[in-house]
């Protein structure tokens, strides 16, 4: 039998074999993951027909004579060359750039493939689209924290199951506080009209409470009908005063006279509102002089408060001529000297005549020079409307005007029977979250104390409840001369009762404030927490972590995809559906996250083409398609020199 029909043989079965290899590359062209892969061929065994020989003195050594046997398939390798990325956009595909392999649970023994065709099933377990088999990686904890050091898990995302909130740690603010601002308590809520006659009944008793602590009894004597003694509205020069002069006032009520000494201090009164304050401290309890208008005013004959309703009342102005005063300083004051001016009793007492004797009360209260704490002043308007303003400063200044028992006079004056006054205070409020996603309101006050570079501030929340430890003044921000914020933080503590972690510290950051003139513009620009929000989507990093989106705006890391590298990836044992086996010949699977060593990276939205080259496959065809040709020429060929020996017979 001629070994060239053996040769021939294996030769057609080995270009069989690539043939097949090449259609099935070819066949899996649109493959996603596909890697292309090649059939190697080698010789046989040899027939040695005669040995080599070696050289002599006389000859050179003779070569062996060997006739070989055929050919068969050594071996066919896979091509892990990358593929082209196809971009899908559709979320669930991932591919991967470069080196390594996606892990995937085979039912109990790991399977690797470069086809990333993934989806969520419905039970929230991300798994590759083709058998269901679970994608491998590790799960981040409730809070976020993922460790890629444990063993491989199932990864999770359950879309529509899990919901988050988180709790606010800190609040940034921005914006301007006024450089310009009124540090001291006085606000149109603390101004009440007087319309009716609150002292008609008796002497009236009210209190003032100042946040602080301290607190001054006013009481306002009883004032019947017929008892308001006015004069009328009377020019003053303020610039014909003489600095020093003494000017007599005599105050005559039912016959009895009585004289009271006025004098105009050295530095003269600038404004009419000076002299009013100077002349009502002068003139207690006798002649009191209230605001007109910007150049008059109207003196009230305050003794018969005490007593006298009734009976005509009168003062007389008169210069003393041993102080230096002349006609001129008594003009001044819009009366001539040593000429009565006669006041005018009415029926129901005058609105301004009832706010004035309040507001001399309550200031002769509070003066410290006269045993009092010092919690407010008073002034009046002219037209009846009584105005309080705190004496103290900063937040703790806002006071409580509350009437005694049995008394009404603040009742007919505010219409309620306690007035809150409140303090010049800019708020800025922010809604914050607890760690049930609970919302809270920070309401954030801030009042300059006097006219300094230092504002104090108070947070309460949304039912005016403190919610800093401590004093109702919670601290103070501070700035420098160029109006820059010296104060960084404020840490505030929420005591909650929502059954989230209580208390709950937040940072109120105030390094970005200044303090310019112009409007006070404070605002919170941003805080950290968020309400409660439901997974609704999930996007892939090329590093392979997981982060998943929920509908209150939150991203937070779900897990990690594991990719797993070969020192042989050849090796692998294909087991289909694109998928591969750990062999002994492709080493142990190094598994670890994308783009750490030398794994590649994730790519979202895209699928991984297949490797195989059309043109190259084509051109192996035609090659594979000769040398099958060729070797069939070789049985047809040995065949017949068979049948030429056969036919020797004859």
């Amino acid at each position: 039998m001629m070994r060239s029909l053996f040769s021939g043989t294996s030769g057609l079965r080995t270009h069989q074999t690539r043939i097949d290899v090449i259609g099935n590359n070819i066949s899996n062209v649109n493959t996603n993951g596909y890697k292309n892969s090649r059939a190697n061929f080698r010789t046989t065994i040899l027939q040695t027909l005669s040995s080599p020989g070696a050289a002599s003195d006389d000859r050179g050594s003779i070569n062996p004579k060997q006739v070989g046997l055929g050919t068969t398939a050594a071996s066919i390798d896979p091509d892990f060359n990358q593929g082209n990325l196809e971009t899908t956009g559709r979320r669930g595909d991932v591919a991967i750039e470069g080196n390594g392999l996606f892990i995937l649970d085979g039912g109990g023994r790991p399977l690797y493939s470069r086809n990333g065709a993934m989806t969520v099933d419905q039970q929230g377990m991300l798994v590759e689209l083709m058998n269901g088999f679970y994608v491998q990686g590790w799960n981040a904890d409730l809070e976020g924290v993922l460790d890629n050091t444990g063993p491989l898990e199932a990864l999770e995302i359950p879309i529509g199951g899990l919901t988050i909130a988180r709790a606010t740690s800190y609040v940034d603010y921005i914006g301007n506080l006024d450089a310009e601002a009124d540090g001291f308590a006085m606000t149109e809520a603390t101004e009440g009209r007087i319309t009716t006659n609150p002292f008609s009944a008796a002497a009236q008793t009210f209190s003032i409470t100042a946040d602080d602590g301290t607190v001054d009894n006013v009481t306002v004597p009883q004032i019947t009908a017929g008892g308001a003694y006015t004069s009328d509205a009377v020019p003053i020069d303020l610039a014909n005063l003489s600095a020093g002069v003494d000017i007599d006032v005599i105050v005559t009520t039912a016959g009895a006279p009585v004289t009271v000494t006025y004098t105009v201090p050295a530095v003269v009164p600038g404004t009419l509102d000076a002299f009013v304050s100077d002349w009502n401290t002068q003139m207690a309890g006798h002649v009191l002089a209230v605001k007109e208008s910007d150049t008059t005013v109207r003196f009230f004959d305050y003794s018969v408060a005490t007593g006298g309703q009734g009976a005509d009342s009168s003062i007389t102005f008169r210069s003393v001529p041993a102080s230096g005063a002349t006609a001129a300083d008594v003009q001044a004051l819009g009366l001539q000297d040593g000429v009565p001016q006669t006041f005018g009793a009415s029926a129901n007492p005058d609105p301004e005549y009832l706010a004035l004797v309040t507001a001399y009360e309550l200031n002769q209260a509070t003066d410290p020079a006269l045993g009092g704490n010092g919690t407010a002043t008073a002034a009046t308007d002219g037209s009846g409307r009584l105005i309080v303003e705190s004496l103290i400063a900063g937040l703790q200044g806002r006071l409580n005007i509350t009437d005694a028992v049995g008394s009404t006079a603040i009742n007919d004056i505010f219409g309620a029977p306690n007035q809150r006054v409140d303090i010049d205070t800019y708020r800025t409020s922010v809604i914050t979250y607890d760690s049930l996603g609970v919302d809270h309101t920070i309401n954030l006050d801030f009042n300059r104390q006097g006219d300094s570079r230092i504002w104090e501030y108070r947070a309460v929340d949304e039912d005016g409840n403190d919610i800093v430890p401590g004093t109702p003044t919670s601290g103070t921000v501070s700035f420098d001369n160029l109006g820059r914020s010296q104060t960084s933080s404020i840490q505030v503590e929420m005591t909650l009762d929502t059954g989230a972690v209580t208390p709950q510290q937040i940072a109120l950051r105030m390094d970005q404030l200044n303090q310019f003139a112009g409007d006070s513009t404070v605002t919170a620009s941003e805080q950290d927490g968020v309400e409660m929000g439901t997974l609704e989507a999930y996007l892939v990093s090329p590093d392979g972590v997981i982060t998943g989106e929920f509908t209150n705006g939150l991203n937070q890391t779900l897990g990690q995809i594991a990719l797993a590298t070969f020192n042989n990836p050849g090796g692998l044992t294909q087991v289909g559906t694109s998928m591969w086996s750990e062999s002994v010949a492709s080493g142990t699977a190094q598994v670890g996250a994308p783009e750490s060593a030398s794994r590649g990276s994730t790519v979202q939205g895209t699928l991984e083409a297949s490797n195989v080259d059309l043109a190259n496959e084509f051109t192996q065809l035609i090659i594979g398609q000769r040398g099958f040709q060729a070797n069939a020429r070789i049985i047809t060929t040995s065949d017949e020199m068979l049948n030429e020996l056969a036919n020797l017979r004859r």
